[in-house]
């Protein structure tokens, strides 16, 4: 936490490129005070780029990661290609999903989130999550990244997290 412009973003960048970029997968993004009621908008992004670094691997890696993926999601796969398109470059289209009543279509929506960050983050992968400007951050995000910290079968994910702390008060979620 800090004043803008103090280094938050920095020091991350920089431990990053010093001690972990050979071996683990790191990705990033901010929210945008602009989109704050845009939900989940870094999370998506974040993993936007991830599965775009995916898509740039070889055919053997590319099926590995569409296997897991359909192993994974199932038949929930079509939320997440909503709002990662990149998802169905590498799994190929799939059927549109149920309709269901907007809070259970938001539980629905994020236990497939997590399904998704955990087959990321298996015993053989992991992942680095970095969200800068985190008083930003709207409710269902940070709902989402509680409920995606406390999950057990998330295994090997850093999760970093930065924000101004000039910007938030004892009430801020």
């Amino acid at each position: 936490s800090g004043y803008s412009g103090i280094g938050k973003t920095r020091i991350i960048q920089e431990f990053y490129r010093n001690k972990l970029s050979k071996n683990v997968p790191i990705t990033s993004a901010k929210f945008d005070v602009l989109q704050k009621t845009t939900p989940y908008s870094a999370l998506i992004s974040c993993m936007q780029n991830h599965i775009k670094t995916i898509l740039q691997k070889d055919d053997e890696i590319l099926e590995y990661w569409k296997n897991k993926f359909s192993e994974n999601l199932k038949d929930n796969a079509p939320l997440l290609m909503d709002v990662i398109p990149e998802l169905t470059i590498l799994m190929g289209y799939k059927a549109k999903v149920s309709h269901l009543p907007p809070e259970e279509a938001q539980n629905r929506f994020q236990q497939t989130f997590i399904s998704f960050i955990s087959t990321l983050t298996s015993d053989d992968h992991s992942l680095i999550l970095f969200l800068d400007d985190l008083q930003w951050a709207d409710i269902a995000s940070i709902k989402l990244i509680e409920m995606i910290l406390l999950d057990d079968s998330i295994r090997n994910l850093l999760f970093i997290g930065a924000y101004r702390d000039n910007e938030v008060d004892t009430t801020h979620p």
